[in-house]
């Protein structure tokens, strides 16, 4: 689980505000579709260092991947 504040501007774009050690980083979350059920996630830097950025990015995608598979045993099991 990340600890973040999520903000919704639209159904293909998300704020993200992280805070680490006292800094806040922000990044925007844009979802482009590239071909039929093929999608590409863009990540921007707003505010903060680039580390901490690649740090929070680095979590973002590790979420998702543990949700990705999880996705998919739940279909192999109904069937």
């Amino acid at each position: 689980r990340i600890s973040c504040e999520w903000r919704v501007l639209n159904p293909y774009r998300i704020k993200c505000r992280w805070r680490e050690a006292g800094d806040a980083v922000v990044i925007c979350l844009v979802l482009f579709k590239v071909q039929q059920n093929i999608y590409l996630l863009d990540f921007r830097r707003v505010k903060g260092s680039a580390f901490q950025f690649m740090n929070l990015a680095v979590q973002i995608i590790g979420a998702l991947k543990a949700l990705s598979a999880a996705s998919r045993m739940a279909k192999q099991h109904r069937g």
